[in-house]
């Protein structure tokens, strides 16, 4: 496991005309994500505060926000 995350780690840092902004942004949400899958009440405490009902609905909300920003990007070059 540990290596599999170095890998991961290791492939966005040396991802090629991508600015350090970005890579941060990737690593950071796919941190936070792995952290809601090992601590699901994490993400059930914060959905309770945002107002959505589980923290599961709060994950797929914020990934499609995410990549709605990732097509709206794309779109604008």
């Amino acid at each position: 496991m540990p290596r599999r995350v170095l890998f991961v780690v290791l492939y966005v840092l040396l991802l090629p005309r991508k600015s350090l902004l970005r890579k941060g942004f990737i690593l950071g949400f796919v941190a936070v994500m792995l952290a809601f899958v090992i601590q699901p009440e994490w993400s059930s405490a914060i959905a309770e505060r945002v107002g959505v009902g589980r923290g599961v609905d709060l994950l797929f909300y914020s990934s499609h926000l995410v990549m709605f920003f990732i097509a709206f990007v794309y779109y604008l070059k």
